[in-house]
């Protein structure tokens, strides 16, 4: 067992809902269908979806932690979600308190760790869903869902699926984290492709690219931008992220963070699940050659708040903290 409290599946069998909250499981309009003492025969969506929420927790286990919220809480799913206008569903989201699949969508594990790992990040850094913290709240959702995919059920995959995000899924794969670029992604920060738009808030599912090509480069290295890099592995590339997720990042960190808090994460592991310095130069040289430093080459990409114009001084202090009381 790897949490405390009895995870569920519940199966809404496409009917149409109005809402994405009537998704919400257990409720009386549906019926726990999996559970740790409910079971079911093979092939079924629900059996798939308690199946890997499990194989996803003890992936997490691996890493010191204790389910989603590092409290033993259930992993409550719903399959085979429907609603008005868009049945049959097609996605997968984590809405804050459990996991919601539209049909076939409970079947690609990386996809239902890249979900679960939103719940992660709720309960860790809270990155905000804007901008380039959104870029790396999708990222860390794509790099732990695709280290758990290489480390799970090794074999099944076949080479050529390494890195690509929901190969699984009905649509196919739509990311691919080696090369970022297939699929119209930046694979650094002064990439032409860099969003700078509000569309997907300022590009939380694109610029998610930059940190993803760094996570293959610190997993599998290679040569990329100037930097030759040796690889951790998925072990050591776990403990690394986890690391900057659990302890250094905040709501709003950006992309010059994560340049900072990644090498740093690896630093402070040097001498623990086999992380050497040899390994954080590495980590260095990946965000470096992401150029997760620079700002985007692209106009108006890096928010900021603007300056006060000239000969404007303040006024009044609104709100003041010495950080001493």
């Amino acid at each position: 067992q790897v949490h405390a409290a009895d995870s569920q599946v519940c199966d809404n069998a496409n009917t149409v809902r109005t809402s994405y909250a009537q998704g919400l499981c257990p409720s009386a309009y549906q019926t726990v269908v999996k559970s740790d003492t409910v079971n079911l025969g093979p092939g079924s969506e629900a059996l798939t979806a308690y199946t890997l929420s499990e194989a996803v927790q003890a992936f997490y286990a691996t890493l010191g932690r204790n389910s989603i919220d590092d409290a033993g809480m259930a992993v409550v799913s719903t399959v085979r979600f429907c609603i008005t206008g868009g049945c049959p569903f097609e996605n997968a989201f984590w809405n804050g308190q459990q996991m919601v699949y539209g049909t076939n969508y409970a079947s690609a594990d990386d996809v239902v760790a890249h979900e679960l790992t939103h719940g992660v990040t709720q309960y860790e850094s809270q990155l905000l869903y804007y901008s380039e913290s959104g870029a790396i709240n999708e990222s860390l959702s794509d790099v732990f869902g695709e280290l758990f995919d290489l480390s799970y059920n090794t074999g099944a995959d076949a080479p050529a699926d390494r890195w690509r995000m929901g190969e699984d899924l009905p649509i196919g794969e739509i990311r691919d984290m080696e090369d970022p670029t297939v699929f119209g992604d930046p694979d650094r920060m002064t990439s032409a492709l860099y969003w700078a738009t509000p569309d997907d808030e300022y590009g939380v599912h694109i610029n998610s690219g930059v940190n993803n090509k760094a996570a293959f480069l610190i997993t599998d290295g290679g040569t990329f931008n100037g930097q030759t890099i040796t690889g951790l592995g998925i072990s050591k590339a776990s403990w690394v992220y986890y690391e900057a997720q659990t302890s250094l990042l905040t709501a709003g960190s950006d992309y010059l963070d994560l340049y900072v808090a990644l090498p740093q994460a690896c630093t402070n592991l040097v001498g623990q699940h086999g992380i050497t310095t040899s390994d954080c130069t590495s980590v260095a040289q990946a965000v470096t050659a992401t150029e997760m430093h620079l700002d985007p080459a692209v106009s108006g990409a890096r928010l900021r708040a603007a300056e006060c114009p000239a000969g404007q001084v303040r006024t009044s202090t609104v709100y003041s903290n010495d950080m001493e009381a």
